[in-house]
């Protein structure tokens, strides 16, 4: 049995932040679900890294332990924490369900926040997440998963992000081989962690974003099978 603790849950209005918040209720946790919608971005900088190391993992962090008396909160992502006694050291690593884990998403992370940050997740797929879902009878149980970011809401990022940034055609490189793969539309149309519309094909793996050179307008990608 876990020792009981108050935990804000981030509650984004899909399964996985509603299911994460039955799972620590069970575990004897005392739970308060605050939505994610009410912590919006008052600046524009570089959107991904902004949602989640200061909207989420900030200001969400810092508002739940200092006004709501939290000893952590908690997200509906899919990705795990780990505590090194060896080292003491926080570790962020990949979780169960491959076709899940966004621990590459979340690799911004400071160890002040992965300290006070808990995944329910970490260790079951989101079949097992829907299940528990429909078996609670709850009416995001079949809810389509959001591919929005977290302060634009279900919305379509690039299309979001053209109404404020001109397009800017630059390269797309493998940060392995320093090799110029791809052309992009600019590096504020990209999150870290993107999958799709990246305009690369051919390639036996498919790339994702793993960091931007926003000075020089230069999208790093790497392969899948590669370790970054």
């Amino acid at each position: 049995m876990h020792k009981k603790k108050r935990i804000v849950v981030g509650i984004s209005g899909g399964v996985d932040s509603a299911v994460s918040a039955y799972i620590l209720k069970e575990q004897g946790h005392e739970v308060v679900g605050l939505f994610m919608h009410e912590f919006k971005a008052s600046r524009t900088p570089n959107p991904d890294i902004f949602c989640n190391k200061y909207i989420k993992f900030s200001a969400f962090l810092n508002y739940a332990r200092k006004e709501l008396n939290a000893d952590a909160i908690a997200m509906g992502h899919y990705a795990q924490v780990k505590f090194d006694e060896k080292t003491q050291v926080y570790q962020l690593l990949k979780a169960a369900d491959p076709n899940k884990d966004q621990s590459y998403f979340l690799a911004q992370l400071n160890q002040e926040q992965l300290k006070y940050t808990i995944f329910p997740l970490a260790k079951i797929t989101k079949p097992e997440v829907r299940a528990i879902a429909k078996k609670l009878k709850l009416n995001v149980a079949n809810k389509k998963d959001s591919t929005g970011i977290c302060f634009i809401g279900d919305r379509n990022f690039k299309n979001f992000l053209t109404n404020y940034l001109p397009a800017k055609l630059g390269k797309t490189i493998d940060i392995k081989t320093n090799k110029v793969i791809g052309e992009h539309h600019g590096v504020y149309y990209y999150t870290i962690g993107q999958r799709k519309g990246l305009n690369l094909s051919g390639f036996k793996k498919p790339y994702f974003v793993v960091d931007k050179d926003v000075k020089n307008n230069i999208l790093y990608v790497a392969n899948e099978n590669e370790n970054h």
